[in-house]
């Protein structure tokens, strides 16, 4: 997806980074004149993918900045809770959310502030792609990009839960997105929100 998505010198909005995997991918494609943001509420996690950009910036290496954020990303801004898994912190979800059957439990909650998508255009560049996966706090982190989806129109990648399929479904239909199953090659277009969604805005789908 980061090879189908990405292209020189456009910005990138990663949320829900873990270790970075996706963010240093488009921070590659995108290159020099690019832009990564990368939002991760676990500190544990951030501050690997920190290192991890300041490793690559030191480097030969031809690629975008990434900027590193330290928070979750919800309807509204909060302070909230952060469950770190039991299992893999690629389970870590927000207290308000319902959580992966992956974490089998929590080790410890961490407090994280929530930001909405719609603030953060006030302080970053906006986005060309959106990738989202929140561990099924989705349909809360669309529900706070209403002027992002309106006015800026990025390409969405969402991981997308049963629990939230109706409701994504309705926050991206009613932004004029069609829809598509982001697993299957070619994308099959989709009247519903998968669990693996690729969202584009009609005026840049193909007839």
């Amino acid at each position: 997806m980061v090879g189908e998505l990405v292209r020189p010198g456009i910005t990138v909005w990663d949320v829900g980074t873990n270790v970075g995997l996706f963010s240093f991918g488009a921070a590659v494609l995108s290159g020099p004149s690019g832009f990564v943001l990368s939002v991760e509420p676990d500190v544990w996690l951030a501050q690997l993918v920190g290192r991890s950009s300041e490793e690559l910036s030191r480097g030969r290496n031809k690629c975008s900045c990434v900027q590193v954020l330290c928070a979750s990303v919800a309807d509204s801004k909060r302070v909230t809770e952060l469950k770190v898994s039991e299992r893999a912190r690629s389970s870590n979800h927000l207290v308000d959310a319902f959580g992966s059957t992956q974490a089998q439990g929590s080790r410890y909650t961490q407090l994280t502030v929530s930001l909405t998508l719609d603030f953060l255009l006030e302080h970053f560049p906006p986005p060309s792609v959106l990738k989202v996966e929140v561990e099924t706090h989705e349909a809360n982190v669309l529900g706070g990009a209403t002027r992002l989806l309106r006015e800026v129109r990025p390409t969405v990648w969402c991981e997308v839960s049963p629990e939230n399929s109706e409701e994504v479904t309705r926050l991206l239909q009613e932004a004029s997105y069609q829809l598509y199953g982001a697993a299957t090659q070619p994308h099959v277009r989709t009247d519903r929100a998968w669990f693996d969604t690729l969202a584009v805005p009609i005026e840049s789908c193909v007839p």
